[in-house]
């Protein structure tokens, strides 16, 4: 049998190894870490939190049926 030679998205910013993880940087840039590497950041609070406005709004929708 052959062995499979999938790839992974991308190679962690931190430390090299493969990377699942996609954050935006800086200037619209992307940049992917190993979920290591992504656990470590956020217990050190280096992952920023994202604000979205218009999640979970209060109208309500109308059954059709």
């Amino acid at each position: 049998m052959e062995e499979s030679t999938k790839k992974a998205p991308g190679i962690c910013a931190d430390c090299g190894d493969d990377a699942y993880i996609r954050l935006s940087g800086e200037n619209g840039s992307a940049e992917m870490l190993c979920a290591h590497c992504f656990s470590d950041r956020a217990r050190l609070g280096k992952l920023v939190p994202v604000k979205r406005s218009g999640i979970g709004s209060a109208s309500r929708t109308q059954r059709l049926s």
